[in-house]
């Protein structure tokens, strides 16, 4: 190989490091605003649940909403209940029609 052909790959490779470089930096300098925004972000939420927090312990509407809810699952349940009631009679009441009209043939 000769000299000018080793300058000339010589010189490619430095172009293409120098390119490599500054990708690099283009993508350093990214991640450090990515940072510098995620830092701001959490300081926002860090303060918002904070604020969270404090008004869950002291909101005065917090026995109110915990009786409607209580109030709520009853409701619900009773109306499970009476559902499944109805339905297991309904149930008991055809299988014994069945019976009935097999063996007796009524």
């Amino acid at each position: 190989m000769s000299k000018a052909e080793f300058d000339l790959i010589d010189q490619k490779l430095i172009g293409l490091a120098e390119l490599v470089n500054a990708h690099f930096h283009n993508v350093d300098d990214r991640l450090g605003k990515i940072e510098t925004q995620t830092t701001k972000t959490n300081g926002r939420v860090t303060d918002l649940e904070k604020k969270e927090l404090t008004h869950i312990i002291d909101c005065p509407q917090a026995p109110k909403i915990r009786i409607l809810e209580d109030n709520q699952l009853s409701n619900k349940s009773v109306k499970k209940w009476i559902i499944t009631s109805v339905g297991v009679a309904a149930s008991i009441t055809g299988i014994v029609f069945i019976f009935l009209k097999i063996f007796f043939g009524v």
